[in-house]
Protein backbone atom coordinates (compact mmCIF):
# COMPACT_ATOMS: atom_id res chain seq x y z
CA UNK A 1 0.00 0.00 0.00
CA UNK A 2 1.30 3.48 -0.93
CA UNK A 3 0.62 6.41 1.39
CA UNK A 4 2.27 9.71 2.39
CA UNK A 5 3.41 10.48 5.89
CA UNK A 6 2.95 14.09 7.05
CA UNK A 7 6.03 16.29 6.82
CA UNK A 8 6.14 19.92 7.91
CA UNK A 9 8.82 21.19 5.53
CA UNK A 10 10.30 24.67 5.50
CA UNK A 11 9.58 26.71 2.37
CA UNK A 12 12.01 25.91 -0.44
CA UNK A 13 13.51 23.02 1.53
CA UNK A 14 14.56 20.15 -0.70
CA UNK A 15 12.25 17.17 -0.16
CA UNK A 16 12.91 13.88 -1.93
CA UNK A 17 10.39 11.07 -1.88
CA UNK A 18 11.47 7.48 -1.59
CA UNK A 19 10.00 3.98 -1.56
CA UNK A 20 10.57 1.64 1.39
CA UNK A 21 12.04 -1.59 -0.03
CA UNK A 22 11.48 -3.79 3.07
CA UNK A 23 9.52 -3.61 6.32
CA UNK A 24 11.23 -1.48 8.94
CA UNK A 25 9.69 -0.63 12.30
CA UNK A 26 6.40 1.13 11.60
CA UNK A 27 7.15 1.40 7.87
CA UNK A 28 5.90 -1.15 5.38
CA UNK A 29 7.52 -2.30 2.16
CA UNK A 30 6.10 -0.21 -0.71
CA UNK A 31 5.38 2.89 1.39
CA UNK A 32 6.28 6.13 -0.43
CA UNK A 33 7.34 8.80 2.02
CA UNK A 34 9.03 12.24 1.90
CA UNK A 35 12.58 12.63 3.22
CA UNK A 36 14.14 15.92 4.23
CA UNK A 37 17.78 14.93 4.64
CA UNK A 38 20.50 12.38 5.21
CA UNK A 39 22.60 11.43 8.23
CA UNK A 40 25.68 9.26 8.84
CA UNK A 41 26.35 7.67 12.25
CA UNK A 42 29.70 6.97 13.90
CA UNK A 43 29.90 3.62 12.14
CA UNK A 44 29.46 5.41 8.78
CA UNK A 45 26.02 3.90 8.25
CA UNK A 46 23.81 6.13 6.08
CA UNK A 47 20.20 6.98 6.98
CA UNK A 48 17.49 9.02 5.31
CA UNK A 49 15.44 11.27 7.58
CA UNK A 50 11.70 11.83 7.67
CA UNK A 51 9.43 13.63 10.11
CA UNK A 52 6.84 11.25 11.55
CA UNK A 53 4.46 12.05 14.42
CA UNK A 54 6.46 15.20 15.27
CA UNK A 55 9.78 13.43 15.55
CA UNK A 56 12.56 12.65 13.12
CA UNK A 57 12.78 9.03 12.05
CA UNK A 58 16.01 7.68 10.55
CA UNK A 59 15.54 4.89 8.02
CA UNK A 60 18.63 2.98 6.80
CA UNK A 61 19.51 4.05 3.27
CA UNK A 62 19.74 0.39 2.22
CA UNK A 63 15.97 0.11 2.83
CA UNK A 64 15.09 3.15 0.69
CA UNK A 65 14.94 3.74 -3.05
CA UNK A 66 15.02 7.51 -3.57
CA UNK A 67 13.01 9.12 -6.39
CA UNK A 68 15.78 11.63 -7.19
CA UNK A 69 15.82 11.45 -10.99
CA UNK A 70 14.31 14.94 -11.36
CA UNK A 71 16.43 16.52 -8.63
CA UNK A 72 19.32 18.74 -9.78
CA UNK A 73 22.89 18.06 -8.67
CA UNK A 74 22.98 20.97 -6.21
CA UNK A 75 19.50 20.23 -4.81
CA UNK A 76 20.66 16.72 -4.01
CA UNK A 77 23.78 18.05 -2.24
CA UNK A 78 21.67 20.45 -0.18
CA UNK A 79 19.36 17.57 0.73
CA UNK A 80 22.37 15.52 1.90
CA UNK A 81 24.33 18.21 3.75
CA UNK A 82 21.85 20.82 5.02
CA UNK A 83 18.42 19.19 4.99
CA UNK A 84 18.33 18.04 8.61
CA UNK A 85 19.73 21.33 9.96
CA UNK A 86 17.09 23.31 8.08
CA UNK A 87 14.36 20.99 9.32
CA UNK A 88 15.50 21.38 12.94
CA UNK A 89 16.59 25.03 13.02
CA UNK A 90 14.74 26.65 10.14
CA UNK A 91 16.54 29.14 7.90
CA UNK A 92 18.01 31.17 10.81
CA UNK A 93 17.13 34.33 8.89
CA UNK A 94 18.22 36.77 11.61
CA UNK A 95 21.64 35.13 11.97
CA UNK A 96 22.10 35.06 8.19
CA UNK A 97 21.11 38.74 7.91
CA UNK A 98 23.72 39.71 10.52
CA UNK A 99 26.30 37.68 8.60
CA UNK A 100 25.30 39.36 5.34
CA UNK A 101 25.62 42.85 6.82
CA UNK A 102 29.15 42.04 8.02
CA UNK A 103 30.00 40.60 4.61
CA UNK A 104 28.75 43.68 2.75
CA UNK A 105 30.71 45.96 5.10
CA UNK A 106 33.85 43.87 4.55
CA UNK A 107 33.56 44.08 0.76
CA UNK A 108 32.78 47.82 0.97
CA UNK A 109 35.98 48.31 2.97
CA UNK A 110 37.92 46.44 0.28
CA UNK A 111 36.42 48.80 -2.31
CA UNK A 112 37.46 51.86 -0.30
CA UNK A 113 40.98 50.47 0.10
CA UNK A 114 41.20 49.87 -3.70
CA UNK A 115 41.65 46.15 -3.10
CA UNK A 116 38.97 45.21 -5.63
CA UNK A 117 40.43 44.80 -9.11
CA UNK A 118 38.29 46.62 -11.68
CA UNK A 119 37.77 44.81 -14.98
CA UNK A 120 34.12 44.76 -16.03
CA UNK A 121 34.71 42.29 -18.85
CA UNK A 122 36.65 39.79 -16.71
CA UNK A 123 34.08 40.10 -13.93
CA UNK A 124 31.26 39.44 -16.39
CA UNK A 125 33.16 36.43 -17.76
CA UNK A 126 33.43 34.97 -14.25
CA UNK A 127 29.74 35.66 -13.63
CA UNK A 128 28.86 33.77 -16.81
CA UNK A 129 30.89 30.78 -15.64
CA UNK A 130 29.09 30.79 -12.30
CA UNK A 131 25.75 30.84 -14.11
CA UNK A 132 26.82 27.67 -15.93
CA UNK A 133 27.57 26.01 -12.59
CA UNK A 134 24.37 27.09 -10.83
CA UNK A 135 21.45 29.36 -11.66
CA UNK A 136 22.37 32.61 -9.88
CA UNK A 137 19.28 32.71 -7.62
CA UNK A 138 19.09 30.47 -4.56
CA UNK A 139 17.07 30.45 -1.35
CA UNK A 140 18.10 30.80 2.28
CA UNK A 141 14.98 32.07 3.98
CA UNK A 142 14.77 34.63 1.18
CA UNK A 143 16.01 34.87 -2.39
CA UNK A 144 19.75 35.43 -2.74
CA UNK A 145 22.04 35.66 -5.78
CA UNK A 146 25.50 34.35 -6.60
CA UNK A 147 27.92 37.10 -7.61
CA UNK A 148 31.68 37.51 -7.81
CA UNK A 149 34.36 40.20 -7.50
CA UNK A 150 38.10 40.08 -8.16
CA UNK A 151 40.37 40.65 -5.16
CA UNK A 152 43.61 42.52 -5.77
CA UNK A 153 46.05 40.15 -4.06
CA UNK A 154 49.37 38.44 -4.76
CA UNK A 155 48.12 35.37 -2.86
CA UNK A 156 46.14 32.62 -4.63
CA UNK A 157 42.90 32.76 -2.61
CA UNK A 158 39.18 32.22 -3.17
CA UNK A 159 36.57 33.21 -0.59
CA UNK A 160 32.85 32.45 -0.51
CA UNK A 161 30.25 34.02 1.77
CA UNK A 162 26.83 32.92 2.98
CA UNK A 163 24.93 35.64 1.06
CA UNK A 164 26.28 34.41 -2.31
CA UNK A 165 29.24 36.79 -2.62
CA UNK A 166 32.57 35.41 -3.82
CA UNK A 167 36.07 36.88 -4.05
CA UNK A 168 38.73 35.36 -6.29
CA UNK A 169 42.22 36.86 -6.23
CA UNK A 170 44.11 38.20 -9.23
CA UNK A 171 46.96 35.81 -8.43
CA UNK A 172 44.72 32.71 -8.38
CA UNK A 173 43.13 33.71 -11.67
CA UNK A 174 46.51 34.39 -13.25
CA UNK A 175 47.97 30.97 -12.37
CA UNK A 176 44.85 28.96 -13.26
CA UNK A 177 45.94 26.82 -16.23
CA UNK A 178 42.60 26.36 -18.01
CA UNK A 179 38.92 27.25 -18.03
CA UNK A 180 38.13 23.72 -16.85
CA UNK A 181 40.23 24.23 -13.72
CA UNK A 182 38.60 27.62 -13.15
CA UNK A 183 35.14 26.02 -13.33
CA UNK A 184 36.26 23.45 -10.75
CA UNK A 185 37.52 26.21 -8.43
CA UNK A 186 34.32 28.21 -8.76
CA UNK A 187 32.28 25.05 -8.11
CA UNK A 188 34.00 24.69 -4.72
CA UNK A 189 33.01 28.28 -3.85
CA UNK A 190 29.41 27.65 -4.93
CA UNK A 191 29.46 24.46 -2.88
CA UNK A 192 30.52 26.27 0.30
CA UNK A 193 27.73 28.81 -0.18
CA UNK A 194 24.93 26.36 -0.92
CA UNK A 195 25.96 23.90 1.79
CA UNK A 196 26.13 26.56 4.53
CA UNK A 197 29.86 26.17 5.26
CA UNK A 198 30.04 29.77 6.49
CA UNK A 199 27.16 29.38 8.94
CA UNK A 200 28.83 26.27 10.35
CA UNK A 201 32.30 27.88 10.60
CA UNK A 202 31.55 31.26 12.19
CA UNK A 203 34.14 32.12 14.84
CA UNK A 204 32.73 34.87 17.05
CA UNK A 205 35.86 34.99 19.19
CA UNK A 206 38.38 35.70 16.48
CA UNK A 207 39.73 39.14 15.57
CA UNK A 208 40.17 38.01 11.97
CA UNK A 209 37.30 39.25 9.81
CA UNK A 210 37.27 36.24 7.48
CA UNK A 211 36.91 33.89 10.46
CA UNK A 212 34.05 35.98 11.81
CA UNK A 213 32.39 35.61 8.41
CA UNK A 214 32.88 31.84 8.43
CA UNK A 215 35.03 32.02 5.29
CA UNK A 216 37.96 30.11 6.84
CA UNK A 217 36.76 26.54 6.68
CA UNK A 218 37.59 23.51 8.76
CA UNK A 219 39.46 20.74 6.97
CA UNK A 220 36.35 18.54 7.03
CA UNK A 221 34.32 21.20 5.18
CA UNK A 222 37.13 21.71 2.64
CA UNK A 223 37.38 17.96 2.02
CA UNK A 224 33.61 17.54 1.65
CA UNK A 225 33.21 20.39 -0.82
CA UNK A 226 36.30 19.35 -2.78
CA UNK A 227 34.70 15.92 -3.26
CA UNK A 228 31.38 17.52 -4.19
CA UNK A 229 33.09 19.75 -6.78
CA UNK A 230 34.68 16.63 -8.25
CA UNK A 231 31.25 14.98 -8.47
CA UNK A 232 29.85 18.12 -10.06
CA UNK A 233 32.56 18.11 -12.73
CA UNK A 234 31.79 14.48 -13.58
CA UNK A 235 28.09 15.25 -13.97
CA UNK A 236 28.77 18.53 -15.76
CA UNK A 237 30.99 16.83 -18.34
CA UNK A 238 29.10 13.55 -18.67
CA UNK A 239 28.52 12.67 -22.32
CA UNK A 240 29.96 15.97 -23.54
CA UNK A 241 32.98 16.84 -25.68
CA UNK A 242 35.18 18.85 -23.31
CA UNK A 243 36.84 20.63 -26.25
CA UNK A 244 33.43 22.15 -26.98
CA UNK A 245 32.46 22.57 -23.34
CA UNK A 246 35.40 24.79 -22.38
CA UNK A 247 37.23 27.64 -24.09
CA UNK A 248 40.64 26.93 -25.60
CA UNK A 249 43.53 28.45 -23.66
CA UNK A 250 44.08 31.34 -26.10
CA UNK A 251 40.53 32.65 -25.67
CA UNK A 252 40.53 31.80 -21.95
CA UNK A 253 43.77 33.71 -21.32
CA UNK A 254 42.54 36.58 -23.51
CA UNK A 255 39.46 36.90 -21.30
CA UNK A 256 41.64 37.42 -18.23
CA UNK A 257 44.76 38.87 -19.93
CA UNK A 258 44.66 42.10 -17.94
CA UNK A 259 44.63 40.12 -14.69
CA UNK A 260 47.50 37.89 -15.82
CA UNK A 261 49.54 40.95 -16.77
CA UNK A 262 48.68 42.71 -13.50
CA UNK A 263 49.72 39.65 -11.46
CA UNK A 264 52.96 39.38 -13.43
CA UNK A 265 53.85 42.96 -12.45
CA UNK A 266 53.00 42.11 -8.83
CA UNK A 267 55.36 39.15 -8.96
CA UNK A 268 58.04 41.34 -10.53
CA UNK A 269 57.80 43.93 -7.75
CA UNK A 270 57.91 41.09 -5.20
CA UNK A 271 61.17 39.97 -6.90
CA UNK A 272 59.64 36.66 -7.96
CA UNK A 273 61.12 36.98 -11.44
CA UNK A 274 60.62 33.40 -12.62
CA UNK A 275 56.95 33.53 -11.59
CA UNK A 276 56.51 36.85 -13.39
CA UNK A 277 58.14 35.48 -16.54
CA UNK A 278 55.93 32.37 -16.47
CA UNK A 279 52.81 34.54 -16.38
CA UNK A 280 53.98 36.90 -19.14
CA UNK A 281 54.93 33.95 -21.35
CA UNK A 282 51.33 32.73 -21.09
CA UNK A 283 50.33 35.84 -23.01
CA UNK A 284 53.30 35.90 -25.37
CA UNK A 285 53.02 32.22 -26.29
CA UNK A 286 49.38 32.74 -27.29
CA UNK A 287 50.10 35.97 -29.19
CA UNK A 288 47.92 38.15 -26.95
CA UNK A 289 50.64 40.15 -25.16
CA UNK A 290 50.58 43.96 -25.18
CA UNK A 291 53.49 46.39 -25.46
CA UNK A 292 53.45 46.66 -21.67
CA UNK A 293 53.83 42.88 -21.34
CA UNK A 294 56.92 42.92 -23.57
CA UNK A 295 58.34 45.81 -21.55
CA UNK A 296 57.94 43.71 -18.40
CA UNK A 297 59.67 40.76 -20.06
CA UNK A 298 62.66 43.00 -20.81
CA UNK A 299 62.77 44.24 -17.21
CA UNK A 300 62.64 40.66 -15.93
CA UNK A 301 65.57 39.55 -18.09
CA UNK A 302 67.61 42.58 -17.03
CA UNK A 303 67.04 41.71 -13.36
CA UNK A 304 67.71 38.00 -13.78
CA UNK A 305 71.05 38.11 -15.58
CA UNK A 306 73.73 40.23 -17.24
CA UNK A 307 74.73 37.78 -19.91
CA UNK A 308 74.89 38.59 -23.61
CA UNK A 309 71.98 36.21 -24.23
CA UNK A 310 69.78 37.78 -21.53
CA UNK A 311 70.52 41.30 -22.76
CA UNK A 312 69.70 40.44 -26.36
CA UNK A 313 66.49 38.73 -25.17
CA UNK A 314 65.57 41.96 -23.37
CA UNK A 315 66.34 44.07 -26.44
CA UNK A 316 64.21 41.80 -28.60
CA UNK A 317 61.29 42.19 -26.19
CA UNK A 318 61.69 45.97 -26.22
CA UNK A 319 61.70 46.08 -30.01
CA UNK A 320 58.49 44.06 -29.99
CA UNK A 321 56.99 46.48 -27.47
CA UNK A 322 57.81 49.44 -29.75
CA UNK A 323 56.36 47.65 -32.79
CA UNK A 324 53.04 47.02 -30.98
CA UNK A 325 52.95 50.54 -29.59
CA UNK A 326 49.31 50.51 -28.44
CA UNK A 327 50.08 52.55 -25.33
CA UNK A 328 53.29 54.29 -26.34
CA UNK A 329 55.29 53.47 -23.24
CA UNK A 330 58.09 55.96 -22.73
CA UNK A 331 59.80 53.59 -20.24
CA UNK A 332 60.66 51.40 -23.22
CA UNK A 333 63.31 53.93 -24.32
CA UNK A 334 64.80 54.17 -20.82
CA UNK A 335 65.01 50.39 -20.66
CA UNK A 336 66.58 50.24 -24.13
CA UNK A 337 69.21 52.78 -23.11
CA UNK A 338 70.21 50.78 -20.02
CA UNK A 339 70.48 47.48 -21.93
CA UNK A 340 72.48 49.10 -24.75
CA UNK A 341 74.89 50.55 -22.19
CA UNK A 342 75.38 47.05 -20.80
CA UNK A 343 76.35 45.98 -24.30
CA UNK A 344 78.68 49.02 -24.60
CA UNK A 345 76.69 50.35 -27.56
CA UNK A 346 76.81 53.88 -26.17
CA UNK A 347 75.81 55.81 -29.29
CA UNK A 348 72.64 53.74 -29.67
CA UNK A 349 72.03 54.07 -25.93
CA UNK A 350 72.33 57.86 -26.24
CA UNK A 351 69.73 57.86 -29.03
CA UNK A 352 67.37 55.82 -26.83
CA UNK A 353 67.77 58.23 -23.90
CA UNK A 354 67.13 61.20 -26.22
CA UNK A 355 63.82 59.57 -27.26
CA UNK A 356 63.05 59.05 -23.58
CA UNK A 357 63.84 62.70 -22.85
CA UNK A 358 61.66 63.92 -25.72
CA UNK A 359 58.70 61.85 -24.52
CA UNK A 360 59.13 63.24 -21.00
CA UNK A 361 59.25 66.83 -22.27
CA UNK A 362 56.14 66.21 -24.32
CA UNK A 363 54.29 64.90 -21.25
CA UNK A 364 55.74 67.60 -19.01
CA UNK A 365 55.04 65.78 -15.74
CA UNK A 366 58.26 64.07 -14.60
CA UNK A 367 61.04 66.55 -13.68
CA UNK A 368 63.11 63.95 -11.78
CA UNK A 369 63.03 61.53 -14.68
CA UNK A 370 63.93 64.34 -17.08
CA UNK A 371 66.97 65.17 -14.96
CA UNK A 372 67.97 61.48 -14.98
CA UNK A 373 67.54 61.29 -18.78
CA UNK A 374 69.88 64.27 -19.26
CA UNK A 375 72.44 62.63 -16.96
CA UNK A 376 72.31 59.40 -18.96
CA UNK A 377 72.72 61.26 -22.27
CA UNK A 378 75.78 62.98 -20.81
CA UNK A 379 77.24 59.63 -19.65
CA UNK A 380 76.81 58.17 -23.13
CA UNK A 381 78.50 61.15 -24.75
CA UNK A 382 81.50 60.73 -22.44
CA UNK A 383 81.74 56.97 -23.01
CA UNK A 384 81.21 56.97 -26.78
CA UNK A 385 84.79 58.06 -27.74
CA UNK A 386 86.28 55.54 -25.30
CA UNK A 387 84.45 52.59 -26.79
CA UNK A 388 85.32 53.81 -30.27
CA UNK A 389 89.02 53.86 -29.32
CA UNK A 390 88.68 50.43 -27.72
CA UNK A 391 87.22 48.92 -30.89
CA UNK A 392 90.04 50.40 -33.02
CA UNK A 393 92.56 48.32 -31.09
CA UNK A 394 93.63 45.18 -33.08
CA UNK A 395 92.14 41.95 -31.79
CA UNK A 396 95.54 40.23 -31.78
CA UNK A 397 97.34 43.08 -29.99
CA UNK A 398 99.27 41.49 -27.06
CA UNK A 399 101.39 44.48 -26.12
CA UNK A 400 99.80 44.83 -22.68
CA UNK A 401 100.47 41.19 -21.92
CA UNK A 402 104.07 41.49 -23.10
CA UNK A 403 104.62 44.53 -20.85
CA UNK A 404 103.33 42.58 -17.84
CA UNK A 405 105.70 39.75 -18.65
Amino acid sequence: MVFFLPLQANDHQVIIRGTITRNYRTFTKGDVIPFHGRAVNNRKQVFFLTLYQNRTEAIPAKYVELHDEDISFWEKQRFIYTGDDIQKKGWQVKKRKELEDKTLNYIADLEIENRIYKDKFAEDYLQRLIQRIHYPKFYKGRDQYLRIKILNSDKPVLYAFDNGSMLISTQLLAITPSERELVRLLATAVGHILLDSNLKNIDNYSDQTLKQLGAIYKSSAKKAVKNIAGQFMEEFEEGKDTTELYLGNKIFYNNISGIISYSAWQEYYNQHYHNALTLINKLIDHNIATDEDYLLKAKIFRQMANTREANFEALSALEKSVSIGTVGLRDVYAEQGIILMRLERYKEAQDAFVKYKNSLEKAGDAPKELKWANQMIHKCKILTPEIATKTEKPVNDTSDVEKEE
